[in-house]
């Protein structure tokens, strides 16, 4: 099964126990994370290539265990951590989600290769605009 043409649900899941975020809706598919979801696969078609996820949805105890936020946006299942294949890519793989997708809140961490990418504003209650736009931090 896949959460969208691009994401396995075995790469959104949490790692540790296979669990999905409580909200989610098994007999309707990804509901309330559909456009985060269609922002993926928007940066996917703008990048040409494949993208590897190496953290959708965490559970509690996971994100504990991976030094995770306390109020991690990965609990909610709104957050993903994705790289390119190829580590040097991942200035131009960040540019192009900046391009494509630039209300999505950004984390930058080159020395580990990623990029962390949430849309954390859907979480209620709704806060306010300046703090969604423009969110961007280097790890």
């Amino acid at each position: 099964m896949k959460v969208s043409e691009h994401i396995s649900l075995s790469e959104y899941s949490c790692h540790c126990c296979g669990k999905l975020p409580a909200s989610w809706n098994q007999s309707c598919g990804p509901d309330v994370y559909g456009q985060f979801f269609l922002d993926f696969e928007e940066i996917r078609s703008e990048w040409g290539n494949p993208i590897i996820i190496d953290s959708g949805y965490r559970c509690p105890e996971h994100n504990k265990a991976v030094g995770g936020e306390a109020l991690s946006v990965h609990m909610w299942g709104l957050a993903l951590d994705c790289r390119p294949e190829d580590r040097k890519d991942l200035a131009r793989f960040y540019q192009v989600i900046l391009d494509t997708r630039p209300e999505l809140r950004l984390g930058y961490y080159a020395k580990n290769g990623f990029v962390h990418l949430d849309c954390s504003y859907n979480i209620e209650p709704i806060v306010v605009k300046a703090w969604r736009e423009g969110a961007r931090w280097n790890g």
